[in-house]
């Protein structure tokens, strides 16, 4: 959810971990295998003891997901996951979805800001006014948008200058999808 402090239930990092996976009936030692992984994958290891009023928001975040993470999903789905992160979550949350994606997650993020999740995508989706408009390769989308004059503010500034320096006769092999391209 947007607002991810929501879903917290309990006072410690620990108690947390062992919510979900415990009304699911895992046994104990389960849970602490299983908490143990979770807390890795989302760096969040050696924190089991602390009180969660304690973490910064983006702990807590990751915390979230790590709960998540402790019953092995198939697929993950985030609802404007960084609308109250500073740039520098934002990097890092990013950079976990990257890591998830890689051990072979499938993870779907509801998202207004593309430069941040550009260069972890390989598929977006583009809505408006309700519809389904075109699903494709972030490129192939980010054109539809400026092609067609629909959330153009969403376009990376980086990939803007791109596009317009394209229709200014300007091609480049590479596409601007990051400051390192």
């Amino acid at each position: 959810l947007a607002e991810y402090g929501a879903q917290i239930v309990t006072l410690t990092v620990e108690e947390e971990m062992a919510f979900a996976l415990e009304n699911h009936g895992f046994k104990a030692e389960e849970i602490r295998r299983r908490t143990k992984e979770a807390l890795a994958k989302v760096r969040l290891s050696g924190l089991e003891k602390r009180k969660i009023s304690t973490l910064s928001g983006g702990q807590k975040q990751r915390l979230v997901i790590a709960a998540v993470l402790a019953e092995n999903p198939e697929v993950l789905v985030f609802d404007e996951p960084t609308s109250a992160m500073d740039p520098e979550g934002v990097v890092e949350f990013y950079e976990l979805v990257g890591r998830l994606k890689e051990n072979g997650l499938t993870v779907v993020v509801a998202e207004h800001h593309l430069e941040a999740v550009l260069p972890y995508a390989n598929k977006f989706t583009l809505m408006h006014e309700g519809q389904l408009l075109i699903t494709d390769t972030p490129i192939a989308v980010m054109q539809y948008m400026d092609m067609h004059n629909i959330y153009t503010n969403a376009i990376p500034a980086i990939y803007k200058t791109q596009l317009e320096l394209e229709k200014q006769g300007c091609f480049f092999k590479k596409d601007f999808i990051n400051l390192r391209d």
